[in-house]
């Protein structure tokens, strides 16, 4: 991700004319782009300072699951991730994918693999899925 963009959030993070809502959302935004270079103390910090503003932001508690996820702290992230779905995120199908490999390092194959097809049924194309999938074998179970 681009320096320049996270250093104009942290420019208007010291801006007093933020409400809160755009404050935290700014917060979650900047934390994101740590996340996407593994930097997980530093995102973390930015989720929990967007939680401590609003409480009720679905895509601070799944970015911050999905900073659990990677983390390799199942438990903690799928707790987030839960959190953040039950409150309401836009893009439902990356936090099904990221709950899947929650649920995966918790050894639920079971539940991974509805989570990984419940991401494909939100976005068809999204190869990601499809690829985790491939490697599910599903049998019945006999009588």
């Amino acid at each position: 991700s681009d320096p320049g963009s996270e250093g104009l959030r942290t420019q208007a993070l010291n801006e007093d004319t933020l409400t809160a809502e755009d404050r935290a959302g700014t917060f979650v935004n900047r934390g994101v782009m740590k996340l996407r270079r593994n930097e997980f103390e530093p995102s973390h910090a930015d989720f929990n300072a967007a939680l401590a503003l609003v409480p009720t932001m679905g895509e601070a508690w799944v970015n911050r699951g999905a900073m659990w996820v990677g983390e390799k702290n199942y438990k903690a992230g799928l707790s987030d991730l839960n959190k953040g779905l039950a409150l309401g995120v836009k893009e439902q199908e990356k936090v099904y994918f990221n709950r899947a490999l929650a649920y995966e390092g918790l050894d639920d194959e079971k539940s991974a693999y509805f989570d990984y097809q419940h991401a494909l049924q939100l976005k068809p194309d999204w190869l990601l899925p499809q690829k985790e999938l491939l490697r599910f074998h599903v049998s019945q179970k006999p009588d």
